[in-house]
């Protein structure tokens, strides 16, 4: 399995993705797509980003299908008018320091040792 990010561009300033996003793209989904589930990060820096895990031989071949999958949902959609996919591959590393669900202080990092 692998994980695929996918930016979308905005046609304008103030533009704004629907919240139900993830489920918009899977719904033109085709069993071939071979997805697992999709994600989205809307207010991701620069752009909104959808995480889309997929079942594949390869990064290339889950790179791929994400795009045509995106591609298919932005062209389809009257939601999505004017919307750019603008990058499709996989994510970025994590930055030094990091791990892979962010700094140590996370709030979702590791919890306390408790007294006994």
């Amino acid at each position: 399995m692998y994980l695929v990010h996918a930016r979308l561009r905005a046609p304008t300033a103030t533009a704004v993705l629907p919240s139900a996003m993830a489920d918009l793209v899977l719904a033109h989904g085709r069993p071939e797509d071979r997805v697992e589930h999709i994600s989205f990060h809307p207010l991701a820096d620069p752009h909104p980003v959808l995480g889309l895990w997929l079942l594949a031989e390869s990064p290339a071949e889950a790179t791929a299908r994400a795009a045509a999958l995106c591609a298919r949902a932005v062209a389809a959609s009257a939601l999505l008018r004017g919307w750019l996919l603008s990058d499709v591959g996989p994510p970025p590393p994590a930055p030094c320091g990091h791990g892979p669900f962010g700094p140590a202080e996370a709030p979702s990092g590791p919890a306390p040792a408790r007294g006994t």
